[in-house]
């Protein structure tokens, strides 16, 4: 073959390459794809990752009835998981999470002691109480008798020992009193130490949230993932069922699917309104994967 004839061989190539190419374009072909770089700081292994890429598949696969995506570890078209600083910020905020966890727990056992002191304490008050109006009681009776001794002279010989005992038994008393009050008194130093275990607590809960919300609270563009119409790269997710949904959108962009209105929609702009509970496309996806798909009605 000469030069001129080899030329021509290669542009012809290139043109049946890309009328393929366009050809493939509203899914008369399905995407071949393998999987490329999976980096291990995700803790997923290619395997666990090729499982999770083909069940994102089968959503829109289930959509249309009809085979999209097929894996084939020959493909040009790599699918990829690769860790950068958005998967970082991922990790900060996971562990951000498990902090505002780990102290709203803290704070629930504290306020669970408090309540189970209070309880003791709010007992334990009654019964002061109790003993000490029967102390008072029991004091003015006592120094009324004596009163009325003295007015008449002294005690009787015959009164004395009973006088004696009543007197003593109202020490008693007193003395119980005094215990009781200082038991109560370290159950109120104990509370107020709780309380303020708890004041702690919420005040680093309260900036933990703010923290957060400022970081993570509001909804942002999907930029977990890219296709550049070579390729699929994934750079963030916070679980499985986040991975599933960037996959999902993803994969739909590859399908030649643009974003759609629906805020639910897997191929909305922004992310965070999508059910990743029971991911399913919506009717605006189906709508739209239908636009660039052929299928029979």
């Amino acid at each position: 073959m000469n030069k001129v004839g080899l030329t021509l061989f290669i542009c012809s190539c290139i043109l049946i390459a890309g009328w393929l190419w366009q050809q493939s374009k509203g899914c008369e072909y399905p995407v071949h794809y393998r999987i490329g770089q999976v980096d291990d700081r995700f803790g997923l292994s290619p395997v666990e990752y090729r499982k999770v890429v083909e069940e994102a598949g089968i959503l829109w696969e289930e959509a249309l009835g009809r085979p999209l995506f097929v894996y084939d570890p020959t493909s040009s078209f790599p699918i990829n998981l690769i860790y950068d600083e958005r998967q970082q910020a991922t990790v900060d905020s996971q562990e951000l999470s498990r902090k505002i966890k780990q102290v709203e727990s803290s704070n629930d056992q504290v306020l669970g002691r408090y309540d189970h002191w209070k309880d003791i304490y709010d007992t334990k008050s009654q019964a002061y109480e109790k003993v000490a109006n029967n102390f008072e009681a029991g004091i003015k009776a006592y120094n009324a008798k004596v009163d009325k001794w003295n007015e008449e002279g002294g005690v009787p010989e015959d009164q004395v020992d009973a006088l004696n005992a009543e007197r003593n038994a109202l020490d008693q008393m007193r003395a119980d009193i005094d215990a009781k009050r200082g038991e109560l008194e370290e159950i109120r130093q104990t509370l107020s130490s709780l309380q303020g275990q708890s004041s702690t607590l919420v005040a680093a809960f309260n900036s933990n949230v703010r923290t957060y919300n400022a970081l993570h609270g509001v909804k942002i563009p999907f930029n977990k993932g890219v296709y550049d119409g070579e390729s699929i790269s994934v750079f963030q997710y916070h679980d499985e069922d986040d991975l599933r949904l960037v996959l999902a959108h993803e994969m739909g962009h590859a399908l030649g699917v643009d974003h759609v209105e629906r805020a639910e929609a897997i191929m909305h702009a922004m992310m965070g309104a999508q059910n990743l509970d029971d991911l399913t496309p919506t009717a605006a996806d189906i709508k739209a994967v239908k636009a660039v798909c052929p299928y029979d009605d």
